[in-house]
């Protein structure tokens, strides 16, 4: 791995605000030189409560989701991590989320897990899309309990 990157989050409010605007910047870490950060591009539109939900595959990030306001995105915007640049929409959730995890799968799967949804709160649900395909999402399996704000791994 070469580089960290960060994206989306609220907006500029002081220590301990509760901030509104969602940031659409994304920025790079290089592990190699440990410097400061430096952009890399910006998302389609600016999100916040996205934590998590981002993910990777060899060669490219993506960001589902993420709330601005009181507004569920469903979209999914992906960069390369070759160059900096805007990130694409390439599709939708099957539900806009917020405070999810993602991970993926080596035969190229998202798997968005337990976040908060407009009207529902906590969810069950997963999204599921493949970045090789056409990006269509879809619900698959529920979780056991209802949660948000957890954490996802793979093996």
């Amino acid at each position: 791995k070469l580089h960290a990157y960060a994206w989306g989050g609220a907006g500029n409010e002081a220590p301990g605000g509760s901030g509104t605007a969602g940031h659409n910047t994304i920025d790079r870490f290089s592990f190699a030189n440990e410097g400061s950060w430096a952009g890399h591009g910006t998302l389609d539109y600016g999100r916040m409560n996205s934590c998590d939900m981002g993910t990777q595959t060899e060669t490219d990030g993506y960001f589902p989701g993420g709330r601005v306001n009181s507004t569920y995105h469903t979209a999914i915007d992906k960069i390369s991590f070759a160059s900096s640049g805007t990130g694409t929409d390439i599709g939708d959730l099957t539900v806009g989320e917020t405070a999810g995890s993602g991970s993926t799968s080596t035969t190229g799967n998202v798997y968005i897990m337990h976040g908060n949804s407009s009207g529902s709160g906590h969810t069950t649900h997963i999204q599921k899309f493949n970045t090789t395909g056409s990006f269509v999402c879809s619900t698959i399996s529920g979780l056991t309990l209802s949660k948000r704000s957890g954490a996802a791994c793979h093996n």
